[in-house]
């Protein structure tokens, strides 16, 4: 069955934890006591094959719940399909997570 990365996230959403919702939201809806600060933009990125992203995606949390939950693997499905728009199996492509910090500032007068 030809999956895409859309249907794969849409499968695998439900299994996240529920405070995943914060890093999906970059923290907005966080309780915080502080004034909020400005941060720049942050990310983590490097350079993967697809064998490599792969297995992130069969190590992640949610994948890992619904394996258990469901006894089949979402990343099985993409496995046949993202090699193939990848190119070439061992070619690696720039990775990237974006992060977010949360700053807050202390009042000195409290």
């Amino acid at each position: 069955m030809k999956r895409n990365p859309q249907d794969f996230r849409r499968d695998i959403a439900p299994w996240w934890p529920a405070e995943r919702r914060h890093v999906d939201n970059g923290y907005r809806e966080l309780p915080f006591r502080f004034a909020r600060l400005g941060t720049p933009a942050f990310a983590i990125e490097t350079r993967w094959s697809v064998d490599r992203l792969l297995g992130h995606l069969h190590s992640s949390s949610s994948v890992v719940r619904f394996r258990q939950s469901q006894a089949l693997d979402p990343v099985e499905a993409l496995e046949s399909t993202l090699p193939r728009g990848w190119g070439v199996r061992d070619d690696e492509r720039t990775v990237r997570w974006p992060l977010t910090m949360l700053c807050g500032r202390v009042d000195s007068a409290a």
